[in-house]
Order: structure tokens, then C-alpha cells, then sequence
């Protein structure tokens, strides 16, 4: 599986602060190492929700399809015990309830420029060690050919999250004298956070995980 941006539009997430000067900030885990940072002010989905016992920020930016969206939870609490409790407590129908929580905001959103790769080897993640047997492996429903077994079975996920990716945030157009003035949300990613993507239609978590420190 491979998913790359945040932003698939024509203008993306400048990878300068407001003030143009170079985004590289301190992300604030153990040695504060330095992340390139993304900034974007948009109207997107999202609240403060508490979840797990933790108070979490939540924002939802989706695809330029909006097919999948990419949503962000951010714990309140910077502590690597406060990232790992949320993580813990989740579950797949947390998730999915989610997004009906959240509300549209104009939002300041800071995100790091990050790409993950992981992969399993379910055979034994999966505890399936009878199919590496050609022995005890049974594949007669799938070929004549005796003594067959599976040498690997590997699952990837590759994850790149950069400018290049996801929708332009939809501008407020209002006339001047009934703008809102609601205040603009911050959303700082510059600590700990899951992540996840979902498939909008089916409601199907794709791709789960966090970022709790840069390479």
C-alpha cells in the first residue's frame, strides 16, 4: 500500500513559517530533535474531543477526491505515556465515530513533513507456520503440484506525508459585514500524534499508525 501527500492541489503547504523564515522546529520529544514543518490555514473538520482519558485535538484533511481522508490525533499532553495510552484504548469503532464529532473551523494547521515504511511478515505474525511446511501445508484447492508450501508472505506499508498531496482547504466567502469571528484554531503537530487514513465510503481504516519521533 502506498499513500503520498497530505495535499493534492495546485497550491500546496509552504514548508516556510508565516514569517518566511526556514520551518524546521524543534519537535518536542526526548532531545527536542528538529522536523520540517507544513503550514496551512484552511477550513477543515475538526474538535477537541476527549478519548481514552485524554484530551486530543482531532483534524480531518482530505484527499483532493475526498474518496480518503487523512485524520491527525494529537494529544494535549506532549508525554510519550499519554500517546501510548491513546493508542492502547482505541478501537477500530472509535475511530469511525470520530469524524462525526467534528465540526468545520478555520484552522492553522503546523504538520511535519514525514514518510513511514513498515512491514510484517504474517506468516508468523499470523501464527500460520503450517504453510511454510510443504509437508503439512494443504494447497490441493489451488494445484495439482504436491509438496507446495509458502516460502514468504509479506504485508508493506509505505506512508509519505508532504506537500505535494490532499485537497485545498475551502476558503470562507462571506460578505464583510456577516464574516464570522469565530477565532482561528491551532492545530501545532510539533509533539507525538497517531495518524490514520480512511476510506470514506466503506468507512475502512487503511493505514494506522504514529510519529513519535524524526529520522
Amino acid at each position: 500500500m502506498h499513500r503520498k501527500g497530505v495535499q493534492h492541489s495546485t497550491q500546496h503547504f509552504p514548508l516556510t513559517s508565516p514569517g518566511g523564515a526556514p520551518a524546521f522546529r524543534a519537535f518536542l520529544t526526548r532531545n527536542c530533535p528538529t522536523v520540517q514543518l507544513m503550514h496551512r490555514k484552511g477550513v477543515y473538520n475538526t474538535a477537541t474531543i476527549d478519548i481514552c482519558g485524554e484530551e486530543v485535538q482531532v483534524l480531518e484533511i482530505p484527499y483532493k477526491d475526498k474518496e480518503l481522508s487523512f485524520f491527525v490525533l494529537l494529544p494535549t499532553d506532549c508525554s510519550a505515556e499519554a500517546l501510548q495510552q491513546l493508542e492502547d484504548g482505541l478501537s477500530h469503532e472509535d475511530l469511525l465515530d470520530l469524524s462525526c464529532e467534528l465540526k468545520s473551523a478555520e484552522v492553522d494547521v503546523s504538520l511535519p513533513k514525514f514518510c513511514l515504511e513498515r512491514s510484517l511478515h504474517l506468516l508468523e505474525y499470523l501464527n500460520l507456520h503450517n504453510l511454510m511446511d510443504p509437508e503439512k501445508a494443504d494447497f490441493s484447492g489451488a494445484t495439482s503440484t504436491e509438496d507446495v508450501g509458502v516460502t514468504a508472505l509479506i504485508h508493506s506499508a509505505h506512508v509519505a506525508i508532504d506537500e505535494d498531496g490532499g485537497e485545498e482547504p475551502e476558503a470562507r466567502r462571506c460578505p464583510r459585514d456577516r464574516r464570522p469571528r469565530r477565532e482561528c484554531v491551532l492545530f501545532q503537530a510539533n509533539h507525538p500524534f497517531l495518524f490514520y487514513i480512511q476510506h470514506n465510503c466503506s468507512q475502512s481504516i487503511i493505514a494506522f499508525g504514529r510519529f513519535s519521533r524524526p529520522e
